[in-house]
């Protein structure tokens, strides 16, 4: 049982164990499947309120399953060197940096001055920083 999932058990929450039964209850959580370090809550669950220090910490990041695929198919190893051409804000290019970890390498593209600055902040508050990441612009 990982950190997250003593925290979940701790918090009374249940595991539930597909969508379906999600949906029924307002305190469940489902671990996802087929990605990793996915977690579901049902839609009224406050997460943000409930895992606040690792929110604004940036160990618990909201994103949608859709938009956590791509990193996933790239299915990166340990201390490889992975590219991410539309970097900001930056919730792939830290998801690919857990996959590679600290040995390993991200390649942050991103053309928009701007959004080079979201990307970096979410870097480093997700503790990515740690691995390797090049900002570039065009």
């Amino acid at each position: 049982m990982s950190k997250f999932e003593d925290r979940l058990h701790a918090l009374s929450l249940d595991p539930v164990v597909d969508l379906i039964s999600l949906k029924g209850s307002t305190n469940g959580y489902l671990i996802d499947a087929n990605l990793q370090n996915l977690v579901a809550f049902h839609p009224s669950y406050s997460v943000t309120a409930t895992f606040a220090r690792e929110y604004s910490s940036g160990e618990v990041i909201l994103q949608d399953k859709a938009s956590c695929i791509p990193a996933d198919l790239l299915d990166v190893r340990l201390s490889a060197t992975a590219l991410d051409a539309c970097a900001a804000p930056g919730n792939k290019t830290t998801q690919l940096a857990a996959a590679v970890g600290r040995k390993g390498q991200v390649i942050a593209v991103e053309k928009d001055s701007k959004r080079v600055m979201t990307l970096k902040t979410m870097v480093d508050k997700a503790g990515a920083s740690a691995c390797t990441t090049t900002y570039l612009l065009f």
